[in-house]
């Protein structure tokens, strides 16, 4: 056996060897794991922490959570068949509100990060869209898991939901949002939504 045959025969066994691991971190995950650690990154960037940099270090964050979630796809799943009933110009308002408010939730909470641990856990595709598990781990050993459904229909991987222990963001909201809208008009519920956003932060 020649040594050039020894050489292809190697790297065609690495391959099929590492073929299984390399396939579990795929797209999804990869887009997941930029995104958080680019938050990471700002949260951890010591000239943009401390309350008189709040607004720059916020801007940053938003920025990277918009480039990995979908909240028009999050809206709509989270009016469900009321999102037919809103017109052209609601549709865009509820679509704005409802982000920037998902965004100040989140910015908060993400703000409070002290050097967890993020475990990329399982990756699941299904066509055109995917879910990416994975676990926060604290400073204590308590293991949360936040799982990420996104979906691909412009050929990029977005978020539409998020599963915090169990909990799905979308299914949360569709539950509060059918309720609201049996008691009150769109522009109300707007107008709530908008209150809520201001007091996130």
């Amino acid at each position: 056996m020649n040594n050039s045959f020894k050489t292809a025969l190697l790297a065609a066994l690495v391959i099929l060897i590492l073929s299984p691991v390399l396939s579990v971190a795929g797209e999804p995950t990869e887009k997941i794991r930029t995104a958080i650690d680019g938050v990471i990154e700002i949260l951890k960037t010591e000239s943009l922490k401390g309350e008189p940099k709040a607004k720059i270090r916020r801007e940053k964050i938003r920025s990277a959570i918009q480039s990995r979630f979908s909240f028009e796809a999050m809206t709509r799943r989270s009016l469900g068949k009321n999102w037919k009933k809103l017109s052209k110009e609601e549709k865009v308002e509820f679509v704005a509100v409802f982000g920037t408010m998902i965004e100040n939730s989140y910015i908060g909470k993400l703000e409070k990060y002290t050097d967890e641990e993020v475990l990329y856990e399982k990756e699941t595709i299904k066509k055109t869209s995917a879910e990416v598990k994975t676990q926060v781990v604290t400073s204590t050993g308590t293991k949360i898991p936040i799982n990420y459904r996104l979906s691909n229909k412009s050929g990029e991987w977005l978020v539409y939901d998020v599963v915090v222990e169990g909990v799905s963001l979308v299914s949360n909201y569709r539950s509060q949002f059918a309720q609201e809208l049996k008691k009150e008009s769109v522009a109300k519920l707007i107008t709530k939504l908008k209150s809520k956003s201001e007091n996130n932060l």
